[in-house]
């Protein structure tokens, strides 16, 4: 992939960038990887070649390789800090794939399991939004399967964790926020307590997530890959001539309660869906022009 700078970002940034790309050990996949829509991956590969990303997008990436790298100070003497595992596992085609990833930190806990093995507490740093957390109190469901994937490396590695956290960083934490909004996140430091799956489960969603990622026609990504929105209802008045005002008089988020308006309000109109936005393939999809299923969208959507 090309970096590209067209902000003017000082060099400093994009040559970190450079000397910090992720390495995966040489592992066929990775937490991260297994996740990735299997679309994404099939036409980053293809397309390898042409792909181009502005240092100006790598920021927040920058700044938690930099939260990272200074959490790792802290650490006790002891910890496991920033290990990286290894196992193997048969897919369903019956190859043998490799799986590897590194995890932010490890430490014993003062527990043991029935058999005076030492139980551990792993640890995950997370560089996020408030809204995030406010939306996801429970942590996404991206870090629930990043966080298994680990613990099952952690299992063929001798290593049982009995805790699984993420530690949130809110980056944009205001404290009056947390004073006045019961949702919002209480300090700028969130940790969020993990319930992996099981090792069975675990090992399943890896061989699925292979052969969707390994298949010769790979799968149309789905609306929650895609970030897609949920729809709005928009009511929109009828005005002169018996055509529809342009302008929404109020969007709601359910189309009964935008039905319930219009009655209520004994408004002469009608309501029109508004889909959801894909929003990864608008901004956050570097395959997107060469995706079918967006740019067929983008057609439609121009002729209508």
């Amino acid at each position: 992939m090309k970096v590209t700078n067209h902000h003017s970002i000082p060099s400093v940034f994009e040559n970190f960038r450079k000397v910090e790309a992720y390495d995966s050990g040489g592992a066929d996949f990775t937490p991260s990887s297994l996740a990735q829509p299997a679309m994404i991956t099939h036409l980053s590969s293809v397309f390898e070649n042409k792909l181009t990303e502005d240092v100006s997008d790598q920021i927040m990436s920058i700044l938690g390789t930099a939260i990272h790298s200074i959490l790792e100070k802290g650490c006790e003497p002891g910890d496991l800090v920033e290990q990286r595992y290894f196992s193997e596992i048969v897919g369903e085609d019956e190859k043998t794939y490799s799986i590897s990833g590194c995890v932010d930190r490890i430490f014993m806990n003062g527990m043991m399991s029935d058999d005076d093995t030492p139980l551990f507490t792993m640890q995950d740093y997370k560089s996020t939004s408030a809204s995030t957390l406010i939306h996801n109190p429970q942590g996404k469901s991206d870090w629930v399967a990043q966080l298994s994937v680990y613990n099952w490396l952690c299992h063929y590695n001798g290593i049982e964790v009995a805790q699984a956290e993420v530690v949130a960083i809110v980056r944009d934490f205001v404290k009056s926020q947390a004073r006045y909004k019961k949702e919002y996140p209480k300090a700028a430091v969130v940790v969020i307590p993990i319930k992996v799956w099981s090792l069975e489960n675990t090992e399943r969603y890896i061989r699925l997530r292979i052969a969707a990622l390994t298949a010769k026609i790979p799968a149309p990504c789905t609306k929650d890959e895609r970030w897609q929105s949920d729809p709005k209802y928009a009511v929109h008045k009828y005005v002169r001539g018996g055509s529809l005002a342009k302008r929404a008089t109020k969007i709601f988020d359910s189309s009964y309660d935008a039905e319930a308006f219009i009655l209520d309000e004994a408004i002469l109109g009608e309501v029109q869906e508004r889909p959801g936005k894909p929003n990864r393939c608008e901004s956050w999809c570097p395959v997107s022009g060469w995706c079918e299923q967006y740019t067929k969208e983008l057609e439609e959507e121009e002729n209508i």
